[in-house]
């Protein structure tokens, strides 16, 4: 009987997968024929002077002709800002750099930039891009284009993951493996309720009319894990969010070292599924279950060999992990990995449900934030 359920969920992950490649299938640029609407691309920027001006560089070399530049230091402590003076001085009327000096009390930092950013943009869209990423020439016009096509509000990218230590390559694929593997993205758009709606803080892509509907990061200032709390506002109105693959389009390297890797999934795995415990639990079992459990037993009855239903299943898992992996340009020794990465994501994401429960401080970009739910 075990051994039908473990099969019955395998097929139904290849399922999945099978149907978030067509979800995510890249579609040609068409050629535009009636004039760009101008969008606005909001930078904001806390102790990003490593990253910047590779972002900064990206989005000047951007096709899409319609765009306006604002990028707003969040009260760093290096080299950041006169970074942006250098770039705004060297591109004026291109880019527009701001200053941010203190946070008001009850606001999340990069809510409050992103708040102050909306209220100086001119566009009708607003494009809410990290300073730690870097895009395609034509990032911005074929989320632009993919927003038009599908009719959607929002759009967000899952960005091409730029992995350096061991520990990133253990733990940061699980942000491909849990959109490719565990969520039918199809069906979560097509789902009504406003907890099925997904985005990814990298790069957000929201018409300004909605966004101003909703509230704004104004709606939105307590919220640690605002990229999926924006899309839900936006979905609660009745207008359609839309999950993209960024593979060749969005670059990002989330994290450097195995600390970082810690605390930012700490940080935000709870809220991704607005701090709701039973969706949560229900999500932890299933993947234990499924993508850790056939592990486990082929260490504890180690035949290799077909008719052991093991060794079945943990070929069939890593053979999902390498075409995974090969789909979005990650190596296969992250597919290899794959039985230590879900178990530090169990850990992960155990420890970020404690910390809310026990109202922990959470930190983040050298700000704590306590989170009641």
């Amino acid at each position: 009987m075990l051994h039908t359920l473990t099969y019955a969920f395998l097929a139904y992950a290849a399922l999945v997968f099978l149907l978030n490649l067509w979800y995510f299938r890249r579609r040609r640029l068409l050629a535009s024929a009636s004039p760009e609407e101008k969008i606005s691309v909001l930078v904001p920027a806390r102790n990003e002077e490593a990253n910047l001006a590779r972002c900064l560089d990206s989005l000047l070399a951007q096709s899409y002709p319609e765009l306006e530049i604002l990028v707003m230091d969040d009260d760093s402590t290096d080299g950041t800002w006169a970074l942006l003076q250098g770039y705004a001085e060297r591109h004026p009327g291109r880019i527009r750099a701001f200053r941010n000096q203190g946070l008001p009390a009850g606001w999340v930092g990069k809510c409050w930039v992103c708040s102050r950013l909306s209220g100086l943009a001119t566009g009708r869209w607003l494009a809410f891009v990290d300073a730690d990423t870097y895009h395609h020439p034509d990032c911005i016009r074929h989320a632009f284009q993919e927003a038009g096509r599908r009719g959607s509000a929002l759009v967000s990218y899952v960005p091409e993951l730029v992995l350096g230590t061991l520990a990133e390559r253990i733990g940061v694929p699980v942000i491909t493996f849990a959109f490719y593997l565990l969520f039918p993205m199809g069906v979560v758009r097509w789902l009504a309720s406003r907890f099925a709606a997904m985005a990814v803080g990298t790069f957000i892509l929201v018409r300004r009319d909605v966004y101003d509907r909703f509230g704004g990061h104004a709606g939105l200032r307590h919220d640690i894990v605002e990229d999926v709390a924006m899309a839900r506002a936006v979905k609660a109105l009745g207008e359609p969010v839309d999950l993209l693959d960024g593979t060749g389009l969005l670059y990002t390297r989330f994290y450097h070292n195995a600390r970082e890797v810690w605390k930012g999934f700490s940080k935000a795995a709870f809220g991704a599924f607005g701090f709701s415990f039973l969706p949560y639990a229900v999500t932890l079992i299933f993947t234990y279950a499924l993508f850790l459990n056939p592990f486990l037993m082929l260490a504890l009855h180690p035949t290799l060999s077909f008719y052991n239903p093991f060794f079945n299943q943990v070929a069939a898992i890593l053979g999902l992990r390498l075409l995974l992996a090969l789909r979005v340009r990650q190596s296969p020794l992250t597919a290899l990995l794959h039985p230590v990465m879900v178990v530090f994501g169990l850990l992960f994401c155990l420890n970020s449900l404690w910390r809310i429960a026990w109202g922990m401080p959470i930190e983040w970009k050298q700000r704590q934030y306590r989170i009641s739910k």
